[in-house]
């Protein structure tokens, strides 16, 4: 009886703690230099390789079984805890249940941060890398555009001829340099790969325009079951970049580039390209004539790949739904830390056009002497 006693006193100590822990983690972000140290390269290399290897062998997305868990526990457990309450005692039931799920989501918010969350906070890539704005211009911008697009051509009528490898073959071939790059970051372990899932949610995420993301809670990549072969390598790539400890979307985007156009696969840097290009269009402000004449035209492969991929994301968008969703993630990027929200994507081109390369497609990496 004394013990049971004890562990009843403890109970409110413990949803307190958990409760005051998670509040002064949202608000207050621990120091970056630690979260690298401690954590990026740390704690995270550690337990990020399994939980691959659970989700891998789950043949479901876990993500899934998480959200139906999470919904009709919580339910279930307010509708029994209020109905066996009886009448009068109902508001006191209530409130002790308001308590509970905050005590829930705190612990959930608590096991994010844990499981990946706390990558919001690591040290941004330009502290590390021989990075200066005053490299980001026009003229910087219409020389990676040509040279992305002649290289598109060169890759895209090539690969016309070909079969598409499986996503096995080029996974295997992304995997290695996405690996050296991140090395080249700091990062001491490789990850371990989280081989892309179907949602029951499918429709709903092509819906929102969103063609992958990743489950923070078990390191899976959930994406779009319709993503073209062209496309599944350069859209990976940016979730595996999530993965190696990248939260910030620029970030993952970067390493994702990276790791696509130093793979050995030309399937996979094509796709890489794809994938870039629309930033590239998307930052042009008009060009001028002269420019115009400088810019090399879209070989007819690589106009028939990109109708393809604006026709599969065209078949199940929903613009309205789309829009609630981004803009309920631009306040979760922006609770993060994250403070250019869903603008972040963009910042793409400012780490592509304001880093110095010792090579092509290798950084320039600041280590102090």
């Amino acid at each position: 009886m004394a013990r049971a006693r004890s562990g009843f006193k403890k109970a409110p100590i413990i949803k307190a703690f958990t409760i005051v822990a998670a509040a002064l983690l949202a608000l207050f972000q621990l120091p970056s230099s630690w979260i690298e140290r401690f954590y990026s390269n740390g704690i995270y290399p550690l337990i990020q390789p399994p939980l691959a290897f659970v989700s891998n062998s789950v043949p479901f997305a876990i993500m899934d079984v998480l959200i139906f868990a999470a919904f009709v526990g919580l339910v279930g457990w307010w509708w029994i805890r209020i109905a066996k309450a009886g009448r009068g005692a109902r508001l006191r039931a209530a409130l002790a249940m308001a308590i509970n799920t905050a005590v829930f989501g705190s612990a959930l918010f608590l096991v994010f941060l844990l499981a990946w969350g706390f990558n919001y906070g690591r040290l941004p890539l330009t502290s590390r890398l021989d990075y200066d704005e005053h490299r980001i211009s026009r003229d910087a911008l219409a020389r990676q555009t040509v040279s992305a697009i002649t290289e598109l051509n060169r890759l895209g009528i090539k690969l016309h001829a070909e079969p598409a490898p499986s996503d096995d073959d080029w996974m295997k071939k992304l995997l290695p340099s996405l690996n050296a790059v991140i090395a080249d970051f700091g990062r001491r372990r490789g990850i371990g790969v989280s081989k892309p899932k179907r949602s029951l949610l499918d429709a709903y995420i092509a819906a929102t325009g969103t063609p992958a993301f990743i489950d923070p809670f078990a390191s899976e990549v959930i994406a779009d079951s319709r993503l073209l072969a062209i496309e599944k390598p350069g859209i990976i790539a940016h979730e595996w970049a999530h993965i190696a400890g990248y939260a910030d979307e620029s970030e993952a985007g970067y390493v994702g580039l990276l790791a696509c156009m130093r793979s050995s696969s030309p399937f996979v840097r094509y796709s890489g390209l794809l994938n870039l290009y629309p930033y590239l269009r998307s930052a042009a402000a008009p060009w001028t004539q002269e420019e115009i004449e400088k810019i090399p035209r879209f070989a007819p492969e690589v106009i028939e790949d990109f109708k393809s991929i604006s026709s599969r994301q065209n078949e199940r968008y929903h613009p309205r739904i789309s829009s609630v969703q981004w803009k309920i993630y631009d306040k979760f990027l922006k609770a993060n830390h994250i403070k250019e929200g869903t603008e972040n994507y963009g910042l793409l081109l400012n780490l592509l056009l304001g880093i110095r390369y010792e090579q092509e497609w290798v950084p320039a990496v600041d280590r102090p002497e």
